[in-house]
């Protein structure tokens, strides 16, 4: 598989909104009160620089074809999300590409949802 955080479950009280000054987020954590999915933390994460560390070819490949599938259209070289944990790249953030989780009512639709990536 590929180098990604490691999935977590968590849960979240709603009352820890009140600490968040974007209201936007408060909102969202209001709304995630309970039992929710996450991703694991890496303590001494770097953020990737191309001239401080170099990335093999089948890594590189491998992941490029990763965003290919899932149609990853936010990873690019101003944005590579990437992070160096231990001397190892890891892949991060894949959200964009999961474009059912900004409106989760209306997740069910996409299933029968015609995708079209042209």
């Amino acid at each position: 598989g590929l180098p990604v955080p490691e999935l977590v479950r968590l849960w979240l009280d709603p009352v820890l909104a009140r600490s968040e000054p974007e209201q936007q987020i408060q909102e969202q954590m209001r709304a995630s009160g309970g039992l929710n999915i996450g991703l694991g933390f890496w303590s001494g994460a770097l953020n990737f620089d191309p001239p401080c560390f170099e990335v093999g070819a089948e890594l590189a490949a491998r992941g490029l074809w990763f965003d290919a599938l899932i149609n990853n259209v936010d990873r690019c070289w101003g944005h590579p999300h990437l992070l160096v944990v231990g001397g190892a790249l890891r892949l991060i953030d894949h959200g964009a590409s999961l474009v059912f989780h900004h409106h989760w009512p209306g997740a069910a639709g996409w299933v029968r949802r015609h995708y079209d990536a042209g």
